[in-house]
């Protein structure tokens, strides 16, 4: 996250040297994460005379625009970069090497007053999670530029699953980051009220928008609630599958492209695990170590509690963890810590005893996971589409 020093550096920086566009583009995020939207604007502008067709520029400017209160222009920067996005293979390519967005500080995406968001995100800003990185770039970004590039065929949509908290949606919006495209979302759990009543009118909308509006990514998330055995008993219930699959057919393959999260993938019904559906699948387990160093540091920044804790132990004590295990831990370290200043009467640090003690009596949501997911694809008719999961259960979890 820029601070004011950082600031004043880049201001530095840019006033040395006005030509320094990353110095400039960098200046720019942190005024927008700093809540100084009319001066990212400023510097946004002044960055699209010399790089006009720039998509991260235009993001930018987009979401500084919209913050400042001028709906006009972060229209007018969010059709310009529609524009770019479908102009051809050489933006396509400045759209994937030349930009390197840090989230650090800035809102990880924006609202565009159409009910899209453009996302900021980049692979970069994901912290560890080398294998989700390398397999979400092979079987998701690089077959969709191509398809975008073609501007033809059908792309297949991809289903990430994992236990909960573990960071799908995050990597659904750094897919449409990365690729520069707008995304809508779709949660399958809103589409559905306890009693069954589909919302097919805020399904199809999601499709039709992202169908008008070049290319852009449909996030549907709880997907296996779309085929929950409890709605096929009222019509209203099962038309929320017979709408999710006339969307998703009826979709431009070549336009808009769909990504699912689900944290109970056997409940998916196999006629959704078909080509031009969700044929790929992506198993995001809990951040890795060097993930939840990081989470474990940003967590104290955020809490700006005083501590006395070396991220890379505690962090090798918190294997398994999801991202709301470690805020959990973390919570309980320093509800630890207050008791312990009370008793004393004096101030304690949080200390790695503490994060310790609230580890251990804190019930971690992945492993309970891991144990169900475990049981469910061993009966299932055909469990090779969960082979994944199984090896990541063999190297990763230890199981009794």
């Amino acid at each position: 996250m820029f601070n004011d020093p950082d600031l004043a550096d880049l201001e530095i920086a840019v006033a040395g040297d006005p030509a320094n566009g990353a110095a400039r583009q960098d200046l720019a995020k942190a005024l927008l994460g700093a809540g100084n939207a009319p001066g990212a604007l400023a510097h946004a502008r002044i960055l699209l005379t010399s790089t006009p067709q720039d998509p991260a520029v235009l993001g930018l400017a987009a979401m500084a625009a919209d913050l400042s209160g001028d709906p006009v222009a972060a229209r007018s920067f969010g059709a310009t970069l529609r524009s770019v996005q479908a102009s051809g293979p050489e933006s396509e390519q400045a759209s994937l090497s030349e930009r390197d967005v840090s989230s650090g500080g800035v809102r990880r995406s924006r609202m565009l007053g159409t009910g899209q968001s453009i996302s900021l995100l980049r692979i970069s800003d994901v912290v560890g999670m080398a294998e989700e990185r390398r397999r979400i770039n092979d079987m998701v970004i690089a077959p969709w530029a191509h398809t975008m590039r073609q501007r033809s065929g059908t792309a297949n949509g991809v289903l990430l699953y994992g236990p909960p908290s573990a960071g799908k949606r995050f990597l659904g919006e750094t897919v449409a980051g990365e690729l520069g495209m707008a995304f809508t979302e779709v949660d399958m759990a809103a589409m559905v009220d306890p009693w069954g009543v589909a919302g097919a009118s805020r399904l199809s909308e999601a499709f039709a928008t992202a169908n008008e509006s070049g290319p852009s990514v449909v996030l549907v998330a709880n997907l296996e609630v779309a085929t929950h055995r409890r709605l096929r008993y009222t019509a209203n219930g099962r038309k929320v599958l017979t709408d999710l699959l006339a969307a998703l057919d009826r979709r431009n393959g070549a336009n808009v492209f769909v990504i699912a999260t689900s944290s109970a993938p056997w409940l998916v019904q196999p006629i959704l695990r078909t080509p031009g559906r969700f044929s790929e699948a992506l198993l995001v387990g809990p951040p890795d170590h060097r993930a939840r160093c990081y989470l474990i540091t940003k967590s104290l920044q955020r809490r700006g509690v005083a501590h006395e804790i070396n991220p890379d132990l505690v962090a090798a004590n918190l294997q398994g963890c999801t991202i709301a295990d470690i805020e959990s831990v973390i919570d309980g370290a320093i509800a630890r810590a207050y008791n312990d200043s009370a008793t004393l009467g004096r101030l304690v640090r949080v200390q790695s005893a503490h994060v310790d003690s609230a580890a251990q009596s804190y019930v971690r949501g992945a492993h309970t996971w891991f144990d169900t997911a475990y049981n469910f694809p061993e009966f299932t008719d055909d469990s090779s589409q969960f082979d994944p999961l199984f090896d990541y259960i063999r190297r990763h979890v230890r199981r009794s």
